[in-house]
Order: C-alpha cells, then sequence, then structure tokens
C-alpha cells in the first residue's frame, strides 16, 4: 500500500560530471550499436551537438551515491520484489 507520507517528500541533490567516457561505457554495457552513442561527428551530422545518451544513464548517478537505495526503504519494499 501506498504510503502517502512520501508524497512531495525531497531528497539530497545529487551531483554527476556527465562525460563522454561515462556515455560510452553505458552504451556498451547495455549493448547501444548506433553510433550516436559513440561517434561524435556522426552525431553531429544529425544535428546533436554531442554524443547522445540512454535515458537509462540516470541510473548511473543513482549507483554513485553514498546511499543509493534510500528510497526503496522508504517505500518499505525488499529490492528483491522491484528486480525480479
Amino acid at each position: 500500500m501506498l504510503n502517502l507520507n512520501l508524497i512531495g517528500k525531497k531528497y539530497a541533490r545529487a551531483l554527476f560530471k556527465v562525460t563522454k567516457e561515462r556515455i560510452i561505457l553505458l552504451s556498451k554495457v547495455i549493448g547501444q550499436t548506433d553510433p550516436i552513442y559513440f561517434n561524435h561527428e556522426s552525431t553531429v551530422k544529425l544535428g546533436y551537438r554531442g554524443n547522445v545518451y540512454s535515458p537509462t544513464f540516470i541510473i548511473f548517478v543513482g549507483i554513485e551515491q553514498d546511499y543509493p537505495h534510500n528510497y526503496i526503504e522508504d517505500i518499505d519494499t525488499r529490492i528483491c520484489r522491484i528486480w525480479v
């Protein structure tokens, strides 16, 4: 059951540096093959300003925090129920 006390809860701001190397690493990990994830020139030719990254890139931000899964504890859910 949803804990209504969590509505509007805020978490600490997360700072994370986005680099070309991180974009390429994530792209390789998730199996991207399109050059827009790896080749700057190809990406610019398509009208982008730089390498494109997957929306799942935000996962990197969470993983590098001091306590990345605090929201799971807040909703009182076992992590195995989320990932299975």
